[in-house]
């Protein structure tokens, strides 16, 4: 199964907040894979966990990280 989405539809129901959270996930995830070597286990789960927590928030809900620092 194949999902489609409207990135633009999408975007227009998040906050100005949420956006600016988003283009920062987007700037760190964009520096993890520009790095000349391997991410560190740590970098790639922070990221990870705070994708989690943004899609949480948008969705209404809180965080279901397994292991919340």
């Amino acid at each position: 199964m194949e999902l489609k989405a409207d990135a633009g539809a999408i975007l227009d129901h998040l906050t100005s907040a949420q956006r600016q959270r988003l283009d920062a996930l987007d700037a760190v995830y964009i520096e993890l894979l520009s790095s000349d070597g391997t991410p560190a286990k740590a970098d790639v789960e922070a990221l990870a966990d705070a994708v989690v927590a943004l899609y949480d928030l948008v969705a209404g809900r809180r965080s279901g990280l397994e292991n919340p620092a």
